[in-house]
């Protein structure tokens, strides 16, 4: 690849006056597009909402149609388009997950050779580069199984389209097909995810604005085809124009000022975690009007009413996700835009040498993410999750295979539905007979239109417990949680219609006629016009709002009712929730009891998790040594995260044998524990 133009050149952007031809710029390029692909493949992960889609993925390829729970139509994921790309490569590969990271790889490196190739020059591609490579978000989550790296790929491929139209001038056969391809992009673009039209939204407009009458509409809808189609597409199998999840999150209940303030957070968190991806938000679109002219500020503001908007929804509890699209927007345009108003530096090789010395300055950021939470209820998800996939099987397909196979074989359950919120790796390795029932209701379309709990005391106390921090907050973003009407828990275990207050009796039959009537049924599409059409009524929200709010209630009245239903599952969830109540002996009861059911004396793979509960419900019911075995045992699986490890030391400390913990960790180095190495190598904790 040259990164020397010809000369200068009329663009969409203006006339480039300033062009810098230094061969070491252009081959200090190429060094920071590999240097990027390192790391992103270095450090990658994925996060447990993508297994959410991964578990759609799984029911399509197996022939069961895009559904959450079998035989109910739920879109449970945000991002179609993302979704069938990861469907289409695992019909070749055979693994979901490894799919997934292969996807994300290539789209990530294929943007930056996007955003390098429509630079304005060299100094230009080392600019956008550099930002990339400085920005913690990008690289957390250029993998993550979400949509990102593909939002990313596409985003470039839009800055990039623009000037094309500009440069059509007055040509009605090259005019529209420049403006098709931006109204494509657009298309794909809102099919990744919705909200994305918001962010391209002034780009297209400033083409439009290019043309004159009606030469604009033809090719505007040619390119908008795509998404026109799937909505169509949505409307007809799922019954409703947005997915589940859009329904589950937005409008749930909480104050709007306390969304709001929600909002704020997610905006400082930024700026504590990750300055760089924030200023260039905030600050960008300006220095690309000075760099650019008019045009470029307002492609790069569309960063503006988007960030206003994830104000506007409280943010994300994943630092920095939602923060990586209006990044990548502003440092394209910022790369294609830079010198060609003439006001501009010229860009000599300490450019990239600043770039690379800042980037190395951020290598912390890459190897060693945080796993705190703040008290805002948001966390570094790859510093939670990153761990749970080894870098051996994120490069073999079979080994990942496999595993996921031994996994969904040891999640087999005797109960018939399982309640939980952290659905997404549960979710997928789930025996497909048996229903999950999501209390944040992301796959529950019947949940998603009841209002959510004013104070989750299961996310209280996970912030206490799992996080050591007390959260300002009783809901987390996104994740609202519902109370479960009386009977909703045996009518999801059973299939019928078991719920005793009138009126969601009622709702719950039109949701089903919805997601489970035939598709083309008169009933049903009277029953969707309703849905669609319906606001809450005094009568449903009053209902939902007389639900108990503990789970032990639900759990409690399905039991007695129908005992049949009482497997593994249940005693697991009986167990995390006594744990959260600090009901220690009662904890320890319902963790051995679990153990015994799903796993008769048999340690499988995924049974960490199990051992971690009973070694930490032992330790404070006054077991110390007891509980060591269990929690040894949860790591000895060979999966469990880190916060395992530090109830490990605690129990050790609890005994006085810090030489023990010593021990145990360089001995788990020694074995390639990469966790136990990570702990050994970190600076002693300040007294």
């Amino acid at each position: 690849m040259s990164m020397e133009p010809q000369g200068p050149r009329t663009t969409g952007w203006g006339v480039a006056r300033v062009r810098v031809t230094h061969e070491r710029l252009s081959t200090l390029a190429l060094v920071l597009i590999g240097l990027l692909g390192i790391v992103v493949v270095w450090q990658s992960w994925l996060s447990d909402d993508a297994f959410i889609t991964f578990r759609t993925i799984r029911h399509f390829l197996e022939g069961r149609g895009l559904v959450w729970n079998p035989g109910e139509r739920v879109q449970a994921y945000t991002h179609p388009l993302w979704m069938l790309l990861v469907s289409a490569g695992a019909f070749v590969t055979g693994s979901i997950p490894t799919t997934a990271l292969l996807l994300s790889w290539g789209a990530s490196v294929a943007a930056a050779w996007g955003l390098a190739r429509q630079a304005s020059g060299s100094g230009g591609a080392v600019l956008g580069l550099g930002l990339l490579l400085l920005s913690s978000s990008f690289l957390a989550f250029s993998t993550s199984g979400l949509e990102n790296p593909l939002s990313h790929l596409l985003l470039v491929a839009f800055v990039a389209s623009i000037p094309g139209v500009g440069a059509a001038g007055s040509a009605d056969g090259a005019y529209t097909r420049a403006v098709g391809r931006v109204a494509l992009l657009t298309a794909l673009l809102a099919l990744t995810r919705m909200d994305l039209g918001l962010l391209v939204l002034p780009g297209l407009i400033l083409v439009l604005g290019w043309g004159r009458g009606w030469r604009r509409v033809g090719p505007v809808l040619a390119g908008l085809a795509p998404l026109m189609a799937w909505e169509a597409f949505s409307i007809v199998y799922y019954g409703f124009p947005f997915p589940n999840t859009a329904y589950a999150k937005l409008g749930a209940g909480p104050p709007r000022a306390e969304v709001l303030a929600q909002g704020l957070d997610y905006v400082l968190d930024l700026a504590r975690r990750d300055p760089v991806t924030l200023a260039v938000v905030g600050l960008g679109p300006i220095v690309a009007g000075w760099a650019g002219g008019r045009r470029a500020f307002l492609v790069a503001a569309g960063a503006w009413p988007y960030a206003a908007y994830l104000v506007w929804i409280g943010g994300d509890f994943m630092t920095g996700r939602l923060w990586t699209p209006p990044f990548v927007l502003v440092v394209a345009v910022l790369a294609g835009a830079w010198g060609t108003s003439g006001r501009s530096l010229r860009a000599p090789a300490w450019v990239g040498a600043v770039a690379l010395v800042a980037g190395m300055a951020a290598l912390p950021h890459w190897t060693r993410p945080s796993t705190r939470m703040c008290p805002a209820g948001i966390i570094d998800e790859r510093g939670f999750y990153g761990s749970a996939f080894r870098h051996h099987e994120r490069l073999d397909a079979r080994a990942l295979a496999e595993r996921d196979a031994a996994v969904r074989m040891a999640e087999s359950d005797p109960g018939k539905v399982l309640v939980i919120g952290a659905v997404g790796r549960v979710g997928f390795h789930r025996d497909d007979a048996m229903p999950i029932l999501d209390y944040h209701a992301l796959g529950d379309p019947f949940l998603a239109r009841l209002p959510a709990i004013s104070r989750d005391s299961l996310f209280t106390d996970f912030c206490r417990i799992e996080g050591d921090v007390e959260c300002r907050r009783g809901w987390r973003p996104g994740h609202f949680r519902r109370a479960l009407p009386a009977g909703y828990l045996a009518s999801v275990a059973t299939g019928r219609n078991l719920l005793e207050d009138p009126a969601l009796a009622a709702l719950l039959d039109t949701v089903r006629q919805v997601t489970r009537g035939p598709l083309f049924s008169g009933d049903r599409w009277r029953a969707i016009l309703r849905l669609n059409g319906m606001r809450g009524s005094a009568d449903v929200l009053g209902a939902a709002a007389q639900a108990p709010a503990s789970l032990d209630e639900s759990f409690a009245a399905l039991v007695a009712s129908h005992p049949e239903l009482a497997g593994s599952g249940m005693a697991r969830q009986a167990c995390r929730l006594r744990i959260l109540q600090h009901r220690w002996d009662e904890a320890v009861s319902a963790c051995r009891l679990s153990l015994r059911i799903r796993h008769e004396g048999v340690e499988v793979a995924d049974a960490w998790g199990q051992f971690n509960d009973l070694g930490y419900a032992l330790f404070h019911s006054g077991a110390p040594e007891e509980a060591r075995r269990m929690l040894l045992r949860a790591v000895e699986t060979g999966e469990a995260l880190p916060f395992v490890y530090q109830h490990v030391r605690k129990v050790y400390e609890a005994l006085d044998d810090r030489e023990g913990y010593q021990a145990w960790l360089t001995e788990r180095a020694e074995l390639g524990d990469r966790t136990a190495r990570s702990l050994l190598e970190a600076p002693p904790a300040t007294p």
